[in-house]
């Protein structure tokens, strides 16, 4: 709690207890006012609160550590991304400023000379992680951060959150704070039982919907056994060390902690040890982020989420000498005597993370159930269902740790095997909202279930849903309305506006030319792309796909016989209509349906169409003249020839009536 300069002096001049007493009660019990209250300063809350204070809202953070981000500063800090186009909104400004940093601060460090991820800002040590984001709270002045606080209970009027009360971590001053909108934005999703707000902990069961739920054992090439029960079972937590390269004059040894085993640790050598070959960080630091032979313990956590504060820390103490036990390990057994602990990382915690990786806790039951079928491709598509209420996207695996020592509950799509069916994949609005509370919003315990959460909880697309979640609360506070009354369409046009991606490309992000228009006809389903997942918008526009996208943003219906095509091409019985290597219309080419319809209507004459390649460049001039004659001859601006590049034809596109 911070005091007034006035109030401050009365408490040090004071040698009455009692009007001190009487002084902190006022101070205290009285509710602080604010428009949205974060509780969590997590990617989400971090999201979230940037979000709604970019909206001009009042926002009250309240975190439990003296850090901002969430795992992002307390060691997860090599980002869970395929490919740049999973990186968007708030989270790209943090990649940007990451990457400058490092760029001004670090330019021949290792890492910037030889990981392109390094290089792009996607690695970063926790406490630039942290001051990026408390820099970028500085410029917001309508947020205020209340450090080393927790919420104890949830206020509400009938079916409306209103407020949280909150206590110090030292459990001794409470505070009460009320406003519109509160957000959830802690890992184990703590408001949604203090709020009445379903949830589930734990697995389903095994179904037809999806077919890796609840207990499974799976190999490495996607093979799976085990019987399908559903239980209350969680994925091995971990806390992500930060460990440091000190080179030959050696690290500050660990000491064998207590309950220390060197059984739980695989004898790996240095050049197979997965983090040391994928989790380099800029000023020689790694992510320790092992599996269950490293730094992963299965089933120490299944009391955490529902555990007391004093269960939570007992948990912690046993993962702390874990991640402990595992680097004493490598500086004994392994000889890695020149790995240790970054000193200059949580200096304050005896240079460890305040936080566990809680991987999942809590999840809530909202109005939309994200499953597996959510981040998998559809049978003949090359992608899941769209989703028109899209927030935000992300392109990872379904990625669930063990539950338990044996790998049981270890899920993990390799990309390339027989059975991998991942896809980028988008979440919608409704997974951040309540079936029956009100004023609540949950961007990071999202709705979804166990297998489903597992896309949904890498830190990108948390600070993307977290980045929306500011922004509905916004909307909610200044129209007065409940968050599941947030009109979605208004809400994705904020969050394009503000260069949040709704559809996911390899090669499209914020700074792609005619990024907007792009997102707008990807989301309106008129073209999803490449089976590769690119847009490619430098490309060159074919006939087909202008064909294509006139058709469906205005509306046309398929004017075409397959007799027209026999007539015009001068087919002869007996002579197949397919015909490999050829230029022209062919009932097997996909745009052969769009052509003749824009035929049919006059577009182009049958000479025309026989000398037509589908997949040649659309000149402007015949674009032009086709939009012309599928709005029924309506005039259209002079256009220089030449052609035109997908991104070009989609703003084209885009800007039809």
């Amino acid at each position: 709690m911070e005091l007034t300069p006035e109030s401050a002096r009365f408490v040090r001049e004071s040698n009455d207890v009692r009007h001190l007493w009487i002084l902190l009660f006022t101070l205290t019990a009285s509710a602080q006012q604010f428009d949205v209250i974060v509780v969590g300063a997590t990617t989400a809350g971090v999201g979230s609160a940037i979000a709604a204070g970019r909206q001009g809202m009042r926002v009250a953070v309240i975190e439990e550590t003296p850090v901002l981000g969430g795992l992002i500063a307390n060691g997860l800090c090599n980002t869970d991304l395929l490919s740049p186009g999973g990186s968007s909104g708030i989270f790209e400004e943090f990649r940007l400023r990451s990457q400058k940093y490092y760029q001004t601060n670090f330019a021949n460090d290792p890492a910037m000379k030889t990981i392109p991820m390094a290089q792009l800002g996607f690695r970063y040590e926790p406490h630039v992680a942290d001051k990026i984001f408390k820099e970028m709270f500085a410029e917001i002045p309508s947020i205020q951060v209340f450090y080393k606080r927790y919420a104890t209970k949830v206020l509400k009027s009938g079916r409306r959150v209103t407020g949280v009360v909150t206590r110090d971590t030292n459990d001794q001053i409470e505070m009460t704070f009320r406003a519109p909108v509160t957000i959830d934005a802690t890992h184990e999703g703590d408001l949604l039982p203090l709020a009445g707000a379903k949830f589930r902990l734990g697995r389903e069961p095994r179904s037809l919907e999806e077919p890796h739920a609840g207990q499974i054992y799976m190999t490495h090439d996607g093979e799976i056994f085990g019987s399908g029960e559903g239980d209350n079972k969680l994925q091995a937590f971990a806390l992500l060390a930060t460990v440091k390269d000190y080179g030959a004059k050696g690290a500050k040894p660990v000491p064998e902690p207590p309950g220390y085993d060197p059984k739980n640790y695989a004898p790996e050598p240095t050049a197979d040890t997965f983090w040391l070959r994928g989790g380099a960080l800029p000023n020689h630091k790694y992510e320790l982020n092992e599996n269950l032979d490293g730094t992963d313990a299965a089933e120490i956590n299944y009391n955490y989420v529902v555990g007391s504060r004093a269960e939570r820390k007992r948990i912690w103490e046993l993962y702390k000498n874990f991640t402990l036990g595992y680097i004493h390990f490598r500086q004994t057994v392994m000889g890695d005597k020149n790995i240790g602990l970054a000193e200059d990382e949580f200096t304050d915690n005896g240079n460890l993370p305040y936080i566990l990786y809680v991987r999942e806790g809590r999840r809530l039951e909202g109005t939309y159930m994200f499953n597996e079928r959510d981040a998998l491709k559809v049978p003949t598509f090359n992608r899941p269902p769209l989703q028109k209420e899209s927030i935000a996207v992300a392109d990872w695996k379904i990625d669930s740790h063990a539950v338990s020592r044996d790998t049981e509950g270890y899920i993990f799509f390799n990309m390339g095997d027989r059975f991998d069916t991942s896809a980028p994949y988008q979440a919608p609005y409704g997974v951040m909202v309540p079936k029956e509370v009100d004023g609540l919003l949950v961007p990071m315990a999202v709705s979804a279930t166990h297998v489903g959460f597992q896309v949904l909880r890498l830190e990108p697309i948390r600070v993307a849903m977290g980045q929306a979640a500011g922004n509905a609360a916004a909307l909610c506070v200044k129209q007065r309305i409940e968050p599941r009354n947030v009109r979605v369409p208004e809400l994705q046009r904020m969050l394009l506006d503000q260069g949040q991606t709704l559809y996911y490309y390899k090669d499209v992000i914020p700074s792609t030319p005619n990024y907007k228009a792009i997102e707008h006809i990807s989301m309106a389903g008129i073209d999803l792309g490449y089976d590769d997942f690119t847009f490619r918008a430098d490309q060159k526009a074919s006939n087909a796909d202008a064909a294509k996208y006139l058709f469906h943003k205005l509306g046309l219906k398929v004017k075409m016989d397959y007799s027209d095509l026999w007539k015009i091409m001068g087919w002869k019985a007996g002579r197949p209509p397919v015909r490999k290597n050829t230029q022209h219309c062919t009932p097997d080419h996909w745009g052969t349906y769009y052509l003749m319809t824009f035929f049919n209507m006059g577009a182009f004459t049958a000479d025309e169409l026989r000398a037509m390649d589908p997949d040649a460049p659309i000149s402007r001039v015949s674009l032009a003249k086709w939009t012309s004659v599928a709005q029924g001859g309506k005039a259209q601006p002079p256009v220089a020839d030449g052609p035109i590049t997908r991104g070009e034809l989609a703003a084209w596109t885009d800007g039809l009536k």
